[in-house]
């Protein structure tokens, strides 16, 4: 991956984990809870939310899905 394509994908995961943080924060649930419902480990959902993971498609369905989301709406909040 070249320079310019990396600093794109990892500008999308810093506003995809702050989408999702705001997204959990406004159904005030917490980091766990939301993880549990997502069905993934805890510790990698900070790393979702800290902009650390590019998650999969795969991924970003059950996180919208544990939010009552569809994914779209999270897209959207980051301008996708």
């Amino acid at each position: 991956m070249d320079a310019t394509k990396g600093k794109a994908a990892k500008k999308i995961a810093i506003g995809l984990g702050q989408a999702i943080r705001a997204r959990r924060e406004q159904a005030d649930i917490s980091q766990d809870e939301l993880a549990w419902r997502a069905e993934v480990h805890r510790a990698y959902m900070g790393t979702i939310e800290r902009g650390q993971q590019n998650i999969t498609v795969f991924k970003l369905f059950q996180i919208a899905r544990a939010l009552g989301l569809k994914p779209s709406d999270i897209l959207k909040d980051i301008g996708l």
